[in-house]
């Protein structure tokens, strides 16, 4: 009996522990999307005055 309350408590304890380790996973996705998101709109906001010629990795050529 004492060893089935064990290995229950420790399931339990496993399932809490995994579902607290994919809601974290889940949440540092989002900050990663989020970081790049805010890096795109900072190089679409940096590039949208200047010419074509002048973008970074642009060689000008057509």
């Amino acid at each position: 009996m004492h060893e089935l309350v064990v290995n229950t408590v420790r399931d339990e304890l496993a399932v809490a522990e995994i579902e607290g380790l994919a809601g974290r996973s889940r949440f540092q996705d989002l900050h990663r999307m989020l970081d790049e998101a805010r890096e795109a709109g900072l190089l679409a906001t940096r590039f949208a005055g200047e010419p074509a010629g002048r973008r970074s990795g642009d060689s000008g050529r057509a």
